[in-house]
């Protein structure tokens, strides 16, 4: 009985300290969290970046625009995929100016994408804390500065990556617009305005949801702000898409033309494969399992499919999709509960006739989202959740808080306290994982496909260390051999990117590179063949035409130098397929 009681003592006299001392602890907690958050964006940024297909084409513009003058900067952006569509030029534009104060290399280009990162932060935490307490605050941001899915997505450049930055920027400006604090408050209207012309130019997806959040928002509140300042907001929005308008009225609305086209390829207008249920189910899942990714770093699950045939509806499960089938019925529920907490909230605020701009913010965006995804749920990306990142912890936040409403009892908050620490704790394992298979340079290819990835299928196990050291070793052969001109044929996702490097960065003597699709085994100059290196047996008819001079490898990356033979063809060099962007 002396023992119970010496514990009971001990809680409460741990009870009063930490009230005493909140304050100061939270502090602690806060910016720990942050320091966290902005390691885990910052390790090894250099080394273990992602420089691959887009980031060398944007790269390369860049470094032409640095180099030969500002006139060479596009006035429109990067290439929506799959389409003739380009967005607005200011993702190039925030990489110039970088490019141009501290050089053109290719981790510098990933710096913007980087700073926009680290400075969500600290305003997600300022969003958020608007309608939670200060402890579900923290729990929140604790999880979307440790999730993979927001720290992969910052740590290299990517026209989509600085969505959680602006989205975030228009949110705050318009709670701040509809307090009407201090004399100048409008100027947070001016500033929503603005961002929502950046981020439109940064993605397909905001492209549309940025506008249509930012204006169902203030109709339905209505903050009664003078018509002379919803019209300089527009002014400022036209600036920023300035390039754009230019471009159109000089090359006869020609990106427009694409834009219409896309839109209706994107949206499957006509498309009789599947039905609005099928999508609609499909978007479920999707938006689901990114969910749970987001929350918990988990990305062990998949999707079921679905035939629609004579008769009815069948649901159809691969094997990927048995073999996380449960995890993937685990993130459903989460996502229903979710939505479950989302509505009740939102349909108690209308009971009672008041309006709350956070929550009704949110709800706007979170719906806006996903009836926007539909359409396009048979051709969706995980970069597209990049603008669902906010509106789902928002959600998760609503599930924590009404359980805790509810159940207001020590032991929910004890449980609450320990599924953040759960969360928080599981996503820096799953950080950690995602390290080790980029420092290290021995891991094979099977070792790769056994880490579960569905953030950014496709492309990994390449980091820029291996990059640059892999071209720095050509440059070096080919010096060695009498400064011969560098030739190289690699896979699509860093043919461009080595070739970058070596021309940009190591200035060798080279003029174009093969991607292996379009490499011919008798091309007559010496090349060196990059592959990945559980990659089988060079192929039959390159053996016949070549002889391999050495074989050197690079973490998962092979190199043969291949040297054409006596025998072969013989024909003159044909330089058809070898590209130079």
């Amino acid at each position: 009985m002396n023992y119970k009681k010496e514990i009971k003592t001990r809680i409460e006299v741990g009870r009063k300290f930490f009230k005493r001392k909140e304050k100061i602890i939270f502090l602690i907690l806060l910016f720990f969290i942050l320091g966290v958050g902005v390691f885990l964006r910052t390790f090894h940024h250099h080394d273990w970046l992602h420089f691959q297909l887009d980031q060398s084409r944007d790269a390369t513009i860049i470094s032409n625009a640095v180099r030969g003058g500002i006139d060479k900067l596009p006035l429109l952006g990067p290439q929506a995929s799959g389409s003739d569509l380009k967005l607005g030029p200011i993702f190039y534009y925030f990489q110039y100016v970088t490019a141009k104060v501290f050089g053109d290399k290719s981790n510098v280009m990933a710096w913007p994408d980087l700073f926009f990162a680290i400075l969500s932060l600290p305003l997600f935490y300022f969003f958020i804390k608007n309608y939670f307490s200060k402890w579900i605050s923290l729990g929140l941001l604790s999880i979307f500065t440790t999730s993979i899915f927001t720290v992969f997505y910052a740590r290299f450049a990517w026209n989509p990556n600085s969505i959680p930055f602006f989205m975030l920027l228009i949110a705050i400006s318009l709670l701040k617009v509809v307090e009407k604090k201090g004399e100048n408050y409008f100027y947070w209207l001016y500033l929503s305005f603005f961002a929502t012309a950046i981020v439109g130019q940064l993605h397909f997806v905001t492209f549309f949801l940025a506008p249509v959040v930012l204006v169902v928002f203030l109709v339905i509140i209505n903050p009664q702000i003078n018509f002379k300042h919803y019209l300089f907001g527009v002014l400022i929005f036209c600036f920023v898409y300035s390039p754009v308008i230019y471009f159109e009225t000089r090359n006869d609305l020609q990106n427009s033309r694409a834009f219409i086209s896309t839109f209706t390829q994107r949206t499957e207008i006509g498309d009789t494969g599947h039905n609005f249920f099928e999508k609609t189910f499909r978007i479920f899942q999707e938006s689901s399992r990114f969910n749970l990714a987001i929350i918990s770093s988990n990305q062990s699950t998949d999707i079921v499919s679905t035939k629609n045939k004579k008769g009815g509806m069948r649901f159809v499960c691969d094997d990927a999709c048995e073999k996380y089938l449960k995890q993937t019925i685990f993130a459903c529920f989460v996502f229903a509960l979710g939505i479950l907490a989302f509505s009740y909230r939102v349909t108690r605020e209308m009971k009672i006739k008041k309006r709350n701009p956070f929550l009704l913010l949110n709800f706007i965006w979170f719906v806006s989202f996903l009836f926007l995804l539909i359409p396009l749920s048979y051709k969706l990306s995980p970069r597209f959740f990049l603008a669902g990142v906010i509106p789902f912890l928002v959600m998760f936040g609503l599930l924590i808080e009404l359980l805790l409403e509810k159940f207001s009892c020590n032991k929910v908050k004890i449980a609450s306290v320990t599924l953040f620490l759960f969360l928080f704790f599981l996503n820096l394992n799953a950080n950690l994982k995602f390290f080790q298979i980029e420092n290290d340079v021995k891991i094979n290819e099977n070792a790769i496909r056994d880490y579960r990835e569905i953030i950014m299928p496709g492309g990994g196990g390449v980091t820029l260390e291996q990059l640059e050291e892999l071209a720095i070793e050509l440059k070096f052969d080919a010096e060695k051999n009498g400064g011969e001109k560098i030739y190289i044929a690699a896979d699509n996702y860093y043919a461009r990117s080595i070739f970058y490097i070596l021309k940009y960065e190591l200035e060798a003597k080279t003029d174009c590179y093969f991607k292996m699709s379009s490499y011919e085994s008798d091309f007559n100059k010496i090349v060196y063949y990059i592959k990945r290196g559980s990659s089988k047996q060079l192929s039959k008819d390159i053996l016949e035409n070549n002889s391999v001079e050495f074989e050197y490898r690079k973490g998962t990356l092979v190199v043969y130098k291949l040297r054409p033979k006596e025998n072969s063809s013989g024909k003159e060099t044909d330089f058809k397929g070898c590209n130079i962007f």
